[in-house]
């Protein structure tokens, strides 16, 4: 029996040896994936306020490469402060640290929708306009086997596939 003996202790050791590579293989397979989470700042851990710190001030080190990351989220309860009414730029006041923020402060309203259906937006204080979405009033047609949606306002017509 020191045959059979001697080839199962060599069989158990070849064993070992294949667990011990495939281990290591998949620690370096681990290893590089957590270089390169962090590599594109993609980084673990739960964010929380610093003892000493304004309560919008909040901190966490990567568990998987000790990064030291931080991050604010300011409160902002008071309206802002108008600088240049023409312009409606001013400034608002974080309640808890502070931090003046410099912006611009329209108030939109739809106004009105040009010919390719898209809303137009104007400041109520100021009179800025921008571009809000596209809104269609669709209407459904039937073309032989192909079925369409056209707009009832700009005409815009759109294959629907079922």
């Amino acid at each position: 029996m020191g045959f059979l003996d001697s080839l199962k202790e060599k069989a158990l050791e070849a064993s070992e040896a294949v667990k011990e590579k495939t281990t290591s293989a998949t620690e370096a397979i681990v290893d590089t994936a957590l270089k390169i989470k962090c590599a594109t700042n993609w980084h673990t851990g739960e964010f929380n306020n610093e003892e000493g710190k304004p309560e919008c001030f909040f901190s966490k080190v990567c568990p998987d490469c000790g990064k030291y990351i931080t991050k604010t989220k300011h409160f902002f309860n008071e309206p802002p402060v108008i600088e240049d009414p023409n312009r409606c730029y001013g400034y608002r006041v974080c309640e808890l640290c502070g931090f003046k923020q410099s912006d611009y402060f329209h108030n939109y309203e739809r106004a009105d929708k040009n010919e390719q259906c898209v809303i137009i937006e104007r400041c109520s204080l100021c009179g800025h306009e921008r571009f809000g979405k596209p809104e269609h009033e669709w209407i459904h047609n039937r073309e032989g086997d192909a079925f369409f949606k056209i707009c009832r306002d700009c005409h815009i017509k759109i294959r629907v596939y079922e």
